[in-house]
């Protein structure tokens, strides 16, 4: 357009300015990547929060949103050890919170259909042995870091109909869990991530990386 008209509406004033068409930015461009197709590859199996109950689904919550935000195939809570029933309800009511939230917002905000990420509930260590024919990525402080391994994780994504994606919470991913792992990763090398902010920085890290080589392949 040759002009845009920016109309903003705050309390009981509104605000209105006239720009250059030049000026706006837009969302989208010709050759631009996009990353849905990626998420809704990507498997997450995470242990799950447990402690007080309003922790729980406090910390149930931030993650639900962000599983949601990122459209992911799943989202597995997936325990290594018997778990108190009232801190896991806390938690798994804090998660559904969460992504209904959440999915609440996309589907006013986004032109095209969005759904909500399935949850499940399976033991870590079935959860693995179910999904030995797939691969698994492990995350943990005693990975590689990511960016040593860029090229098998492009690999790994590239060719893959689902990759199944291991976060730990309080506790890491069990040792004998990791040996089955195709890749182990750290993301944050000296750094040990909140249970809360390990799901979207993982998440955040998988997507430069694959970004970083389309781009680089284009080149």
């Amino acid at each position: 357009p040759d002009k845009i008209v920016l109309i903003e509406i705050i309390n009981e004033k509104a605000y209105i300015r006239n720009i250059d068409g030049k000026e706006e930015l837009k969302k989208k461009y010709p050759g631009k990547p996009e990353v849905v197709s990626l998420l809704k590859k990507i498997s997450i199996a995470q242990i799950p929060y447990t402690g007080p109950l309003s922790a729980a689904k406090n910390l149930g919550l931030r993650i639900g949103r962000a599983v949601q935000t990122f459209e992911l195939q799943e989202y597995v809570v997936a325990p290594i050890k018997p778990l108190e029933v009232e801190e896991l309800n806390a938690f798994l009511s804090g998660l559904l919170e969460g992504v209904k939230s959440r999915l609440e917002i996309q589907r006013r905000s986004y032109a095209r259909e969005v759904r909500a990420v399935p949850l499940r509930l399976q033991d870590m260590y079935q959860f693995v042995r179910d999904r030995k024919e797939e691969p698994i990525i492990a995350t943990s402080t005693r990975g590689k870091v990511i960016t040593e391994v860029e090229d098998s994780l492009y690999e790994i994504v590239a060719k893959s109909k689902r990759v199944n994606v291991l976060v730990g919470a309080r506790e890491g991913i069990p040792t004998g869990i990791l040996r089955q792992a195709s890749l182990v990763i750290d993301v944050a090398p000296g750094v040990t991530l909140s249970t809360d902010t390990a799901l979207p920085a993982i998440i955040s890290a998988i997507i430069l990386t694959v970004l970083r080589k389309i781009t680089s392949s284009k080149e």
